[in-house]
């Protein structure tokens, strides 16, 4: 799929195209800036991210609804029969509050649990810091990954789903899901960027783990990739 950043720029590529057009007829045309273009919605792309079910016989979807808080729906690939999965008011963190935004989102292996990656922020290019949390399915609850300050990276489940690991200034922590025991699994006292990260190039040439279907963002907005270590 064409990642958001590409599709910006055609959207971009179009705009002075028009811009230029207009500028031949005599009509002014809006300023381009590189907040409008970057840091603001106006040129983001329409066009939805999906994540296939495993039986590939359906799509994940996030939708918003009328008050602007996010659904996340299982859609019928041959029919377009929608399945409500997740009602974004239910969205809400222990101790109250207003619903989160789905901005990212991954399903354990078994399907049973999803994690949900909200409150972004940018490191260089890309939205990689926020903060996650895991919705449980069964048990109707949202369980934040850590009660610690601070953001979180590159979150995954473990392979049986009861454990998440993720980074957290430049160490690595996993939480027990079952106890909400947080335990440090590395650490450095290094401010470095992680291992195989240069400034330069932002780019991290970690592999990412074997996770299973999921990791997709709402579409429009900034790049997010909270997910992927490689990025």
């Amino acid at each position: 799929m064409v990642s958001a950043a590409v599709r910006r720029f055609v959207a971009v590529c179009v705009l002075i195209q028009l811009a230029e057009s207009l500028a031949a007829q005599g009509v002014q045309a809006p300023p381009l800036t590189v907040h409008a273009i970057w840091g603001s919605h106006e040129y983001a792309s329409d066009l939805v991210e999906v994540a296939w079910m495993k039986d590939g016989k359906a799509y994940t979807a996030i939708e918003e609804d009328a008050t602007g808080n996010t659904d996340l729906y299982r859609v019928d690939a041959l029919s377009g029969a929608k399945q409500l999965l997740v009602r974004g008011t239910d969205l809400v963190p222990p101790g109250g509050g207003k619903p989160i935004a789905i901005e990212q989102y991954r399903f354990s292996a078994d399907g049973s649990k999803l994690l949900v990656f909200t409150n972004s922020a940018r490191v260089w290019r890309q939205n990689t810091k926020g903060t996650f949390l895991v919705w449980d399915f069964t048990g109707k609850r949202l369980v934040p990954v850590s009660a610690r300050p601070g953001y979180q990276q590159f979150a995954k489940f473990s392979p049986d789903g009861r454990m998440v690991g993720f980074v957290r200034d430049n160490n690595l922590y996993v939480t027990d899901l079952t106890t909400g025991a947080e335990t440090a699994a590395a650490r450095t006292s290094s401010t470095a960027l992680p291992t195989g990260c240069t400034k330069r190039s932002s780019t991290c040439a970690t592999p990412s783990a074997g996770v299973p279907t999921g990791g997709v963002s709402r579409s429009g907005g900034s790049t997010s990739r909270p997910f992927d270590r490689s990025t």
